[in-house]
């Protein structure tokens, strides 16, 4: 069992190493799509990086653009105040005009006054009288020909509908030079000011006219100081210097007084075109504010840029992080698979030691069966018949009270209806007799108690070994007996026995049942009785089994019994089997050995601190429930390399050479799921059954065995490597001759009694009194081995090598497990 703990914590090992490797590759998906993630996002980032970084390039060349734009602006503000100049020599009085465009000719001074004729474009006028309608923000000037007024020029826009050609006077004409001209220049002028560039060249002109206003309004000033001074002196003088003055002072004030009215009109003009020129700086401003909510947006689009780029540099700084730990996982994975291969060597050891047992126990198993000839002809029906009970009772599915209302039996061949009316009146008085133990009893039936305690009722009635439980003598009631008592329950009655019995036996024909019978009838009739008692009801979870603990157990193993000739029943109906011959000894030591090194091993990995949970602990043939506390509190341990190098030295050679032995076909079977996931309990110092006392020296060292402390453990396990390796250096015809002594010795007793009679208990007892004597008592600890049960025995012409039965029997004796159990109940 300690080989089975073993290989069973190494698998464990490997389970925990392919469950790290497969953490680590779950990290290293959940890094690489984090990689992924953050790689994309940063592309993002740098594609909105490149984005904003155009948009930068394009506000500073719009930048660039307006700042060439006030260069030209400024330059145009110079030509603008030479054209303003120019423009300002034009006065609007009588004289030649030249229309520009067509013109409507009405009768009145006001627009709205009815039309007369309309001129064409080019069409030559003379204007008599000119005015200003401020109202109308109109020039208008009257003709002649046809006689009406028509509109000059456009106060608002500055536009003309007739340019002026020749003035009233010929002094006007000597004057004002290139007339036409100077239009022309001021209309080109005009055109060009449509331009993105007109409201600098308009503010430019503005303060150029405002300037020039000014100037005019001082040299208006002047010209009256100039006039009023010598009309003051004439008046002085008298009359008779009035009339000498007179002519040339009237020409000056007329003069004076036409320049007043130009200047005012200049005035007007220039107030209209500030207003004008206002507006459109407005609508100017107005783009400056858009072009600033621009600039605005595209450095909050910088700022959130930059914020991205940090939470990339996050996300990378994250990404380092998750790669440091991808780095220390590989290297826990190194560290378990340095573990592993400690562990796969402590394995190949266990392995090569499991092969020499192997090896003995066959050699054993077949000395035994050459011993015991005398066994009944029908004990391999009635094992196997407890092999079905064992494997349904262990392996099988337990079904729930709750998931139907019948329930099949031996593979399907007897199907019990739990609720039928017959079966339900017949043990509703039986039901309620057992009321008060009704939550328990469910519990233990959902947990599989009742067939583990049914078994071993039908272990302790089936003293003979037939095989099967009689009715008429009783024994199918005493097993009910004894499997209702153990869960405190009153026992049925014979008739409630019959209303059951008859599903599985309908005719009574047989009158006995097997083992899967007995224990499949045990568990239909438990079930009837809590189905007649009502319906079903949760189970409480404080509910504990029932079943005895492994220490009462081991109580009751110990408190003495009868003997067999083959081993003794205990007190508690324990079976040990004692096997003769050198090898059992050579096996029990190796079995103790192996037993101390673990439990040694087990403490000094809870000294050093080391704490590691195997895949699954051994099955026990009957467990008893663990309290909740002790499974709470207890902790499982396992060697550390370091002590498993120091308890358990390097193999010899002839053991490393049955490394590659697999595991066996029976410690495949076992179901995880059935395995109790419990902690490694520290193993109790076994107790061994003396037979009667023997006058030999190994039967006194067997039973010193146990009393040694465990500070000598060291030491035993190098005498015992010792005498291996003094073992391995007999030749091997030297074990042959030995082997061949033993069977021939073995054999002498029964070519002295008659061949076709079976030997008598007394006659094999007497047999094997003599290997026993040279060997010693043997008993099996319970933690260690299930149990072990002698295989059934061949008549004498079937014990050759060469039988089937042999051949077939041989490959499972590398790890018997139906052969070695020790079956505990109580009766």
């Amino acid at each position: 069992m300690d080989l089975e703990k073993s290989n069973r914590w190494i698998v464990g090992g490997v389970e925990r190493l392919k469950e790290l490797t497969r953490n680590l590759e779950a990290a290293e998906q959940v890094t690489k799509e984090m990689q992924e993630a953050a790689t994309a996002k940063l592309s993002e980032l740098y594609q909105r990086e490149a984005e904003v970084a155009e948009e930068l390039v394009q506000s500073q060349s719009e930048s660039h653009d307006l700042r060439d734009r006030c260069v030209q602006l400024e330059s145009a503000r110079r030509d603008a105040k030479l054209a303003l100049k120019a423009v300002c020599l034009q006065v609007d009085s009588p004289g030649v005009y030249c229309l520009s465009s067509s013109v409507d000719v009405t009768e009145g001074l006001a627009r709205g006054s009815p039309k007369c004729e309309r001129l064409a474009t080019d069409t030559v006028v003379h204007v008599v009288e000119v005015v200003h309608r401020l109202q109308e923000r109109r020039v208008r000037g009257r003709i002649e020909s046809p006689a009406g007024w028509i509109s000059l020029l456009d106060i608002d826009e500055g536009s003309r509908w007739a340019d002026k050609q020749l003035d009233a006077s010929n002094e006007w004409i000597a004057q004002i030079p290139s007339a036409g001209s100077i239009a022309a220049g001021g209309l080109e002028e005009r055109h060009q000011l449509s331009s993105t560039q007109e409201l600098v060249q308009l503010r430019a002109r503005c303060s150029a006219v405002e300037a020039h206003r000014d100037s005019l309004l001082s040299e208006l000033d002047q010209l009256q100081d100039a006039t009023r001074s010598p009309i003051e002196d004439a008046d002085a003088d008298g009359k008779g210097g009035r009339s000498m003055v007179s002519s040339p002072s009237s020409s000056e004030l007329q003069l004076l007084r036409a320049r007043c009215l130009l200047m005012e009109a200049e005035r007007s003009e220039l107030d209209l075109e500030a207003e004008l020129q206002k507006t459109r700086l407005e609508a100017l401003e107005a783009d400056h504010m858009e072009l600033s909510k621009k600039s605005e947006d595209i450095m909050a689009r910088h700022e959130a840029l930059t914020q991205l780029q940090d939470g990339a540099s996050d996300e990378v700084v994250a990404a380092r992080g998750l790669a440091t730990q991808n780095q220390e996982l590989r290297r826990q994975v190194d560290r378990h698979a340095t573990e592993r291969g400690i562990m796969e060597g402590e394995a190949a050891r266990l392995r090569a030691e499991k092969a020499a047992l192997s090896s003995e126990c066959r050699d054993l198993l077949m000395q035994l069966q050459d011993a015991a000839p005398a066994l009944e002809a029908n004990a391999s029906a009635a094992a196997s018949d407890l092999a079905a009970a064992e494997q349904w009772v262990l392996y099988g599915a337990v079904p729930k009270l709750e998931d139907s209302s019948s329930q099949a039996y031996l593979s399907g061949r007897v199907r019990v209806d739990f609720e039928s009316a017959e079966l339900t009146s017949l043990l509703a008085p039986l039901a309620a007799v057992n009321g008060s133990q009704r939550s328990a009893v469910i519990a233990a039936v959902e947990r599989g108690d009742i067939l583990r305690s049914a078994l071993q009722a039908f272990r302790f009635r089936n003293k003979d070994n037939f095989g099967f439980l009689e009715l008429e003598d009783g024994g199918i009631s005493s097993f009910l007996t004894d499997t209702f008592k153990k869960h405190g329950l009153t026992p049925p009655l014979e008739p409630h026995l019959l209303g059951v019995y008859r599903f599985f036996d309908p005719r009574c024909s047989r009158g006995r049942l097997d083992a899967h019978e007995c224990v499949s009838l045990a568990d239909a009739l438990v079930r009837a009785v809590l189905c007649a008692g009502g319906p079903w009801r949760p189970v409480p979870s404080d509910v504990r089994s029932s079943m005895p603990s492994a220490s009462e157990v081991r109580s009751s193993a110990t408190s003495g019994g009868q003997q067999s000739p083959i081993g003794s029943f205990v007190a508690g109906g324990s079976f040990i089997v004692r096997a003769p011959g050198r090898p059992g000894s050579a096996l029990e030591a190796r079995l103790a050995a192996a037993e101390r090194a673990a439990e040694e091993a087990v403490q000094q990995a809870g000294r050093s601190g080391i704490e590691t949970r195997p895949l699954a602990l051994p099955q026990q043939a009957y467990p008893s429930p663990l309290p909740s506390s002790a499974a709470s509190s207890a902790r499982a341990v396992s060697p550390s390399p370091a002590s498993s190098r120091r308890l358990f030295p390097t193999m010899a050679a002839p053991c490393a050479q049955a490394v590659q032995v697999p595991v066996t076909s029976s410690q495949q079977q076992l179901p995880q799921q059935q395995l109790p996931q419990q902690q490694l309990p520290q193993q109790p110092p076994r107790q061994q059954e003396q037979l009667p006392q023997q006058p030999s020296r190994p039967q006194q060292q067997s039973a010193n065995q146990p009393a040694r402390s465990q500070q000598q453990l060291p030491q035993q396990f190098e005498q015992q490597q010792q005498q291996q390796q003094q073992q391995q250096h007999l030749s091997y015809q030297q074990r042959q001759q030995q082997q061949q002594q033993q069977q021939q010795h073995m054999r002498q007793p029964q070519e002295a009694q008659p061949s076709n009679q079976q030997m008598q208990p007394q006659q094999l007892n007497h047999q094997l009194q003599p290997q026993l004597q040279h060997q010693g008592p043997k008993k099996l600890d319970p933690s260690r081995v299930r149990g072990l049960q002698a295989a059934p025995a061949e008549p004498a012409a079937q014990q050759s090598l060469s039988s089937p039965v042999r051949r077939a029997a041989a490959p499972s004796m590398a790890l018997p497990k139906r052969q070695m159990q020790i079956y505990e109940f109580s009766g």
